[in-house]
């Protein structure tokens, strides 16, 4: 605030003529022009919402003494005090006016008489006054509210005065502070602007706008009705602040001012602001706090110069993009601060959730839905543009008249035509009688309330015939106040809100749209996030079908979904499944796709789907029934957590044949307490799009990736307690043998970005398995439980009987070691990549050869695993003129004979006769490291050891491909199904023969004797398509019975014979 010259020294007059007789009085009002006479008057009245707030203030740090008193006030200016019986007479020695501040100066001489009786004249007025005194050091400020009836007229009006009484000579600045303080407050700003600035700055924008009027879109009240169009439409949305409605107006000075719905108020501001930006209309809301104002921009209407308005070119993300750029050039400061308000494009339901959900330092009032396909409107209905309230903070203004005690009754304006010319009136809220129904015939514009209710707004109770804003209480069946808007309060005119809007806001209220309604719609779009994670899950499934599920003969799947698993048992060769999911839909969904499959095919395959609440008690019962031989694996993908774990552990352990495999994969907990530390939603956005979307509440979650709930359709979803189930599952004989997150077990594709790694890098696989309940007898050192080593494919070097086994980590050789004798429980090793060092950790010898030929190296007093290197270059074709080749670095465990653990104490001369297929360079040129030597582009490095080819994209082949850096799958002669060795032959051999424990028989070795024939006869009885037709014969032979026939003639032969 700045006086100009005169008016300082006219104060500092004033001051100084203080004294006995005389008093200062400084008063606050406003003047009226009266363009007919061309004269302008003083009203001693100010705005009653500030009056209240400034007496609030004071009352909060000022002594104050209360006093209510009655004047009559006569023509000649005399004025008799009815209370204190005295007759008072003022002289204006001297008054002068500061029009830009809206304040008097008046300097006067008052006589008082005491007199029992007042004037015998008629009053002009009776002045029934009020008043709050507060105490300063050179004087007092008075607020006192005035009745004043006009006996004349016989009418009353109220009025809310402010002055500032100076006693004693003070410091002109003093004085000066105290009125800057008190302007500050009438302003509600921290920066006084003066009525010259203020008329300038609405000039401004009237002239840039082309309009008298505020141009800020009116949004319509979100209802059932219009929810359609927030997904047939493309939307946006925000968050509604519990704020005021202005414009930031920069001027073409590129200064900053802030302008009212009414084009009214206008504050000043200190903003520092780019000269670049000018002539601008961002449209807001303003929230203050105690020592900020802060501006929340949420479109732009003008920007320098440009009139955006109902230009197609300028749609929301264009307009928003201005903002944001203009928003760039405005630099907050400690009072002032502006910011663009968050918005989420497309899907608006979701981001409804996560706006309501995240915190904010202002008071949310709702939100606000605007079409992302329209201009910015020409006129303030805007029909597209949606407001949402939560039932409970629909509020409703009526202009209320209390009748009795507690009682009140409640108006509305209603407009009603009279000719062609609408006529407003002031009518009882009865909403059947406005809407023609019959539906809520309790509100009939009438409510009650306490007699000591106070009014937020004054600190006292509320005041009759006043708009009041009401909220209405469905228990109660009743309004109840909430505050007094004085600023439809003091307009004449306004009596609460508008019939049919106030129709319209209490349907909303007793119909209202709940926040869980707007969440549980979504929006379809492309999802490509979504489906790049996917196929990342399905490499890793793909590895555990592959390593615990091939060639298995019953496969039971639990929460078997849509279906998308059926290539991968095609593939993995699993002979039946039975899959059990509690959705028709989905049941209905996988038979289709089966049906499709065997259509197109031509194959019968011997999967099942049945529907069933696997929570039911009864759930592992009618699985039993259905296959009372159990199942030789039990799988469940992302569906644990739709299980009761303890049903879900009956269900593994009563229909898992000993021996079996329960795999699973789930969302790890540890892993998402990590994301979302104390937070209970998490959420990354991209480019205004929701890309993930976490919310955690007490035993539950919800993952959202791109509108689509990863868990399942529905609501949240229970968080999996891992420890209780592996809990469960290990007092029924079911133990954890393998447990990895998705992240430490294979990199994540180079393509993937934060938001994939963060989702994919929760989730985590487990693998149990069921003890197999053995008879306590001496056995063999091998025994059959050693003879298939399916976990991968052993190389044959065709050279010294050497063959190798590829592996990467220290996990790969524990599978291997494990298909032998299991005792290396992975879980309780960090993974390691294999190297030369390799073995510290482990029981057994282990030994480094860096030449696989070279047999001297085998020459240990000791059975020992070997290990050794091979590096190779592999040439790829590019689209580019040149050739493209990579390097692999790849590790092997070596096999004598087909045996995993060997020495070779006396080394036989070498055949350096080289074989028709060339081994001198046989690790070189590995099986299946370049299939065929045929340089493909298709080729690609992957760290899960699966064939190359994604199974949900139903590339529909048993075979598949295989990559340049992993193990292949040979299709060895011993693969292909035949009546002679249909299963027999284990993954990794290259002939029958191979069988390291079948061989040790033949090396009447006491460390690796064969199987004794009470053994052969108890595998054959258990897996009669297991047993090979060698081991059939072999035996058969020892026993001196025939071995000539099919293998069914030799199992049932075999069978016949009875074993002591």
């Amino acid at each position: 605030m700045e006086l100009n010259e005169n008016h300082y020294k006219v104060l500092e007059e004033f001051i100084g003529q203080v004294g006995p007789g005389k008093e200062f009085e400084i008063r606050f009002g406003k003047f009226n022009y009266n363009k007919d006479q061309k004269t302008t008057s003083f009203e001693s009245n100010v705005g009653i919402e500030f009056f209240y707030r400034l007496l609030r203030h004071f009352r909060g740090c000022l002594h104050n003494k209360v006093t209510q008193t009655s004047d009559k006030v006569y023509g000649n200016g005399t004025r008799y005090d009815t209370t204190q019986k005295t007759i008072s007479q003022k002289k204006k020695a001297r008054k002068y006016d500061i029009y830009d501040f809206e304040i008097r100066l008046s300097l006067c001489e008052e006589t008082t008489i005491d007199k029992d009786e007042p004037p015998q004249e008629e009053p002009v007025c009776i002045r029934n006054k009020n008043r709050t005194s507060f105490e300063i050091p050179f004087g007092k400020i008075e607020m006192t509210i005035v009745d004043t009836t006009f006996t004349n007229s016989n009418t009353t009006q109220r009025t809310y005065e402010l002055e500032l009484e100076i006693t004693e000579k003070t410091e002109t600045m003093m004085v000066l502070d105290i009125i800057k303080s008190m302007l500050q407050m009438r302003q509600n700003n921290f920066y006084v602007i003066s009525h010259t600035d203020r008329r300038r700055v609405i000039k401004d924008y009237r002239t840039l706008v082309n309009s008298n009027f505020f141009i800020g879109a009116q949004p319509e009240t979100l209802q059932k009705d219009k929810l359609t169009q927030l997904y047939k439409q493309r939307y946006s949305v925000t968050d509604k602040a519990d704020g005021e409605r202005y414009f930031l107006f920069i001027d073409s000075y590129s200064r900053g001012y802030f302008i009212d719905s009414n084009v009214n108020t206008v504050m000043q501001t200190d903003l520092n602001i780019n000269p670049n930006i000018k002539s601008t209309i961002m449209d807001g809301e303003i929230v203050r706090t105690p020592t900020t104002i802060s501006f929340l921009a949420f479109d732009m209407v003008v920007y320098n110069g440009l009139d955006l308005r109902g230009k197609g070119e300028f749609l929301l993300e264009q307009r928003l993009g201005l903002l944001t750029e203009a928003s760039r050039s405005i630099f907050s400061n400690e009072r002032y601060t502006v910011s663009v308000k968050e918005y989420i494009f497309r899907n608006v339901f979701l981001g409804s959730e996560v706006l309501l959900s995240t915190p904010r330092f202002y008071l949310n009032d709702g939100l606000i839905f605007t079409p992302m396909d329209e201009p910015y409107p020409l006129v303030r209905k805007w029909p597209g543009l949606l407001k949402w309230k939560p039932s409970e903070l629909n509020t409703i203004d009526f202009y209320s008249v209390k009748r009795s005690r507690g009682e009140w009754e409640l108006y509305v304006q209603h407009v009603e035509k009279q000719g062609d010319k609408p006529i407003s009136t002031k009518v009882l809220f009865n909403i059947d009688k406005l809407t023609g129904t019959h539906r809520f015939s309790n509100i009939a514009g009438f409510t009650h309330f306490s007699e000591d209710t106070i009014d937020p707004t004054t600190g006292l109770p509320f005041q009759t015939n006043t708009v009041i804003e009401y909220t209405y209480s469905r228990s109660d069946n009743k309004f109840v106040p909430m505050r007094t808007r004085w600023d439809k309060t003091a307009n004449q005119n306004k009596h609460g809100n508008f019939s049919e809007v106030a129709c319209n806001i209490f349907y909303n209220i007793v119909n209202p749209v709940e926040p869980e309604l707007l969440f549980r719609f979504g929006v379809p779009e492309q999802d490509y996030y979504f489906e790049r994670m996917r196929k990342f899950h399905n490499k890793i499934k793909e590895h555990l079908y592959l390593k615990y599920c091939k060639s298995t003969e019953m496969l039971l799947e639990l929460c078997s979904g849509r279906g998308g698993d059926i290539h991968k048992w095609i593939y993995n060769k699993v002979q039946a499944v039975h899959g059990y999911d509690i959705s028709e839909k989905n049941i209905a969904e996988c038979k289709r796709r089966l049906e499709n499959l065997e259509e197109t095919r031509r194959v019968k395959y011997k999967f099942d789907f049945h529907r069933l609440d696997l929570n039911k008690p009864t759930a592992s019962s009618e699985i039993r029934t259905r296959n009372p031989q159990g199942f030789d694996n039990v799988c469940c993908h992302f569906g644990i957590h739709y299980l009761d774990l303890v049903n879900a552990a009956e269900i593994i352990s009563n229909n898992l044949k000993e021996s079996g495999h329960f795999v699973m994969t789930y969302l790890d907990a540890e892993r998402l307490d990590t994301l979302i530390g104390n937070n209970q939603i998490v959420y990354k956005k991209s480019e205004h799009s929701v890309v993930y979307f976490v919310k955690k509440s007490p035993g539950a979650i919800r993952i959202v990736l791109n509108g689509n709930n990863i868990l399942g359709e529905g609501s949240d979803e229970t968080i999996v307690d891992f420890q209780l189930l592996e809990t469960l599952l290990k007092e029924r004989g079911v133990y954890l043998v393998e447990k990895a997150l998705f992240s430490e077990f294979a990199e994540f594709p180079s393509d993937f970005n934060e938001y994939e790694r963060d989702i994919c890098g929760l989730n985590a696989f487990a693998v149990f398995k069921k003890k197999e309940n053995i008879v306590p007898r001496i056995m063999s050192s091998c025994t059959f439980k050693n003879y298939n080593l399916t976990y991968t494919q052993a190389i044959d070097l065709h050279k010294d009987d050497l063959s190798v086994i590829k592996v990467q980590t220290n996990h790969d050789v524990f599978d291997i070691l494990n298909c032998i004798e299991f005792k290396y429980y992975k879980n309780e090793y960090e993974v390691t990549q294999v190297d030369s060092n390799f073995g510290s950790d482990l029981d057994i010898p282990v030994k480094y050869v860096p030449d696989v030929f070279n047999l001297i190296d085998y020459n240990v007093p000791v059975k020992t695993l070997f290990i050794t290197q091979h590096t190779f270059t592999v040439t790829q074709k590019s689209d580019g003129p040149e050739e493209q080749t990579a390097t692999h670095n790849n590790w092997y465990i070596v096999l004598h004979k087909s045996k995993l653990l060997f020495n070779i104490p006396t080394i036989d001369t070498p055949n350096e006769q080289e074989s028709d297929t060339g081994t001198t360079d046989a690790i070189s040129t590995p099986q299946g490291d370049t299939p065929n030597e045929q340089e493909s582009d298709t080729r690609t490095t992957d760290a899960i050891c699966t064939p190359q080819g994604d199974t949900p994209n139903e590339q529909e082949s048993d075979t598949g491909t295989t990559d340049a850096n992993s193990t292949p799958q040979v299709n060895t002669p011993n693969e292909q199904e035949s009546d002679t060795d249909a299963i027999s032959t284990p993954q990794g051999t290259t002939d029958a023969n191979s069988n390291p424990e079948l061989n040790a028989s033949n090396e009447q070795s006491d460390t690796a004797r064969g199987p004794s024939t009470a053994e052969l006869y108890q595998f054959v009885e258990n897996n009669p398509k297991k047993v090979t037709v060698k081991m059939l014969k072999d035996a058969l032979s020892l026993l001196g019975i025939k071995t000539t026939g099919k293998k069914e003639d030799l199992v049932a032969r075999f069978l016949q014979v009875k074993l002591t």
